[in-house]
This record gives structure tokens, sequence and C-alpha cells, in this order.
């Protein structure tokens, strides 16, 4: 709505195969929810939380997803030319006196 595009929305997390793989603690499901006999009909009465899972397993699941999608060759291109920049600021920063002063910047 807002992109005027299409956006495809990819699940990463929590499924039950990361849960099998990574063993986060389990909290009962939530009675007071309406879903909850559909889901524990389904899953059991268990539920897991995303937040359980290490912040370390969190990020490498969403690099895994964005290295899979990205041009690596456009990725590549960016980084020289953050390099780039980052050389010339450091450039400038070593002779910003002489800078200062050409432009007429000196205290």
């Amino acid at each position: 709505m807002f992109t005027g595009q299409t956006v495809e929305v990819r699940r990463l997390a929590l499924n039950m195969d990361q849960i099998v793989e990574f063993n986060p603690p389990p909290n009962p499901a939530k009675l007071t929810d309406t879903r909850a006999s559909a889901y524990i009909m389904e899953f059991g009465p268990d539920s897991w939380e995303l937040d359980a899972l290490e912040p370390t397993v969190i990020d490498g699941l969403i690099r895994k997803a964005v290295i899979e999608l990205r041009d690596e060759g456009r990725w590549e291109e960016a980084e020289h030319e953050e390099q780039r920049g980052q050389a010339l600021l450091g450039k400038c920063a070593a002779q910003w006196g002489d800078i200062a002063a050409d432009l007429g910047d000196t205290p």
C-alpha cells in the first residue's frame, strides 16, 4: 500500500524446524486466545516465542535470508564505493588544518 509495489513477506522464524533445532524453552499456549483450540490441536499445548532464541541465532537467520536475496555484484560495488569514501574522508581529516586555512576558516 505504501510502496506502490508488490511486497513479498517471508517468514524467517519461528517455525517448528527451528524449535527442534534450537530448543527454546516452551510456554503454555494462551488459553484466552481465540485461536488456542486450533493451535493446541495442531501443535500441542506448548508455544514458543522468538525472543527466546539467542540474539546470534536470530541475527544468523536474518543474515542468511538477506544474503540469499541480495545481488552480490551490486553489494560489492557499494562496499568498494564506501571504502573509497572512507579513504577520502581519512585524507581530508589528516589534512584538515590545511584545508581550513585554504578556505579562510582558521581561528
